[in-house]
């Protein structure tokens, strides 16, 4: 079972990743958002099977 702090850094990984996908679409970066919104997705998944 994961412990609260799994839980934590997996939330402020989301959250770094969320500012990093905002800087890219305020410099058009399209290509790099793309990355980010993969790897966004990739830890909200593991976020959710760790809290199942």
């Amino acid at each position: 079972m994961a412990t609260q702090d799994e839980h934590d850094r997996i939330a402020m990984l989301i959250m770094q990743l969320d500012m990093a996908l905002a800087l890219a679409r305020t410099k058009g970066l399209a290509r790099l958002e793309a990355h980010l919104e993969a790897a966004i997705a990739e830890a909200r998944g593991l976020h959710s099977k760790l809290l199942n």
